[in-house]
């Protein structure tokens, strides 16, 4: 298969464009592996700035890119989903990386891991970018969730975490309480910055 994608301007200038071929292979069961070529072009007409202050300048980029990707059948107690993503960004180089490990013990409870990594080294310096996400559903009944969210990167120090419960206790009515909580999490350690608590009841009229 093939993608192409262009952006423009309002004046129809070509501001990116990113055009990539692929080959994909799946087994019987369902698991899967894909190789991928990607040609990218970026008109910067200003600098910019990534994390850490790396400054990308101003002018026109084209480079060209190879990812390899597998995911495993979802049926499965464990599933993988993974990509690399080499060699090239903008005048630098770049390698990217996702990981997502699901475990599925049962219908009833979900786990997702994962974890995206980006080490990015320009002529104008150097910065690895790393973000960690965890999601959790444990459905007690068809109508019973509770659903947790959590995230940290290593740019902003920022830790997120998220608590929903929701219970649909008879059609068109519901519970739902949610719970949140930021942080800084930084050589001085885990400094709570935001709490947040929601609590809503839903009630459908039917006339």
């Amino acid at each position: 298969g093939t993608n192409f994608e262009f952006v423009t301007d309002l004046q129809n200038v070509l501001e990116s464009r990113a055009n990539d071929v692929f080959v994909n292979a799946r087994s019987r069961i369902g698991d899967q592996a894909t190789f991928r070529v990607i040609n990218s072009f970026e008109n910067v007409p200003v600098p910019f700035f990534l994390p850490r202050n790396i400054p990308v300048l101003s002018g026109t980029y084209r480079w060209t890119n190879v990812n390899v990707g597998v995911r495993t059948f979802n049926g499965r107690l464990l599933t993988l989903q993974a990509d690399v993503t080499c060699c090239s960004f903008y005048d630098g180089n770049a390698v990217t990386t996702r990981v997502t490990l699901i475990f599925r013990p049962s219908t009833l409870f979900e786990i997702n891991v994962g974890h995206e990594a980006n080490a990015i080294d320009l002529p104008t310096g150097a910065v690895d970018i790393h973000l960690a996400t965890t999601d959790a559903v444990v459905n007690f009944t068809p109508d019973m969730q509770v659903a947790l969210q959590a995230q940290y990167d290593n740019i902003s120090k920022n830790f997120a975490l998220s608590t929903r419960y929701l219970w649909e206790y008879r059609p068109g009515n519901e519970l739902f309480v949610g719970l949140g909580q930021s942080a800084l999490i930084s050589e001085r350690g885990f400094i709570a910055q935001t709490t947040q608590a929601t609590i809503r009841l839903g009630h459908t009229f039917r006339f």
